[in-house]
């Protein structure tokens, strides 16, 4: 209908629905907590698809320690985007690789040495992340002009039929030349290399969001982003304040008259204008200077 606004769509075409969303996680499409398993596990989050997987439902033996892993990879979504095999090569491996150091075989390891932990839930809640939809796949850095990843995969790399945990900081690692953004665009992974969306970043902004700032801190903060001279210029306007402040507020006490909202105003008032009268004064002199 004509002068109508367009309704939106129910759903956004960029979310991804899952069984989630029915309450059931992982592979053996149960709810969490689970009133009939009386296996005390942890869940843990494939950042790919977002499900939620028990730790004994991922393939392992035995888990990673939680100091080695940081994001997490199910099984599924490894063997749908199995070039991400050739990143879980621990950090000094893939510096000895770009420099030929290592020996023809590589065997995947689940991780590396940084400390961090992948996003899991031990209790009764979950919170999974929401996918922030990113339109450019940038990476802070310029773009290599060689493949990387064309250089991790000349070893021979041994896939498991495993999920992958990988350590703080991997997505820097990822390849951005045209070939494999153009392959994180048909795969539909373009927020892959995207840092601002990692378990980490998450967790630095919900601490940041958690402590409140305080006006003191915000001040210091700005001051601290003025050069020398503004810096001086602040502190001197500061102090002028706080001694005209200090002044008109005496005659109050001496007086044993209470302040006012009226009072305060009539005093910022007056100060801007003397401030308005001062500046004016100055442009006057630098005319007749010239």
């Amino acid at each position: 209908m004509e002068g109508q606004t367009e309704r939106k769509s129910e759903y956004n075409v960029d979310n991804r629905y899952n069984h989630n969303f029915r309450g059931i996680y992982c592979v053996c499409d149960r709810p969490y907590p689970d009133p009939d398993d009386d296996v005390e596990d942890e869940m843990i989050q494939c950042i790919m698809c977002e499900d939620w997987y028990h730790g004994r439902h991922l393939g392992f033996d035995e888990l990673p320690e939680n100091n080695v892993r940081t994001e997490m990879v199910c099984r599924g979504c490894m063997s749908k985007h199995d070039f991400l095999w050739a990143y879980t090569i621990q950090s000094l491996e893939t510096q000895k690789l770009t420099s030929g150091e290592t020996s023809d075989s590589i065997d995947i390891a689940s991780g590396g040495n940084d400390n961090g932990k992948a996003s899991k839930a031990t209790g009764g809640k979950h919170s999974p992340a929401k996918r922030k939809k990113v339109e450019q796949v940038d990476n802070a850095s310029s773009p290599r002009k060689s493949c990387h990843l064309k250089e991790l995969q000349k070893r021979k790399i041994s896939h498991k039929d495993t999920a992958a945990f990988f350590a703080d900081g991997w997505r820097s690692k990822l390849c951005t030349c045209t070939d494999c953004k153009n392959v994180y665009c048909d795969q539909g992974i373009e927020f892959l290399s995207d840092e601002s969306d990692t378990v980490h970043a998450y967790e630095v902004r919900g601490k940041e969001k958690s402590t409140p700032t305080s006006q003191y801190d915000k001040g210091l903060q700005a001051l601290s982003n003025m050069n020398r001279l503004q810096q001086v210029e602040v502190l001197h306007g500061y102090n002028d304040l706080k001694s005209e402040l200090n002044d008109y507020l005496k005659k109050f006490a001496e007086n044993k008259k209470v302040v006012r909202e009226e009072d305060i105003r009539e005093f910022f008032s007056t100060l801007e204008a003397r401030k308005r009268q001062r500046k004016s004064s100055d442009e006057g002199m630098s005319y007749f200077c010239k």
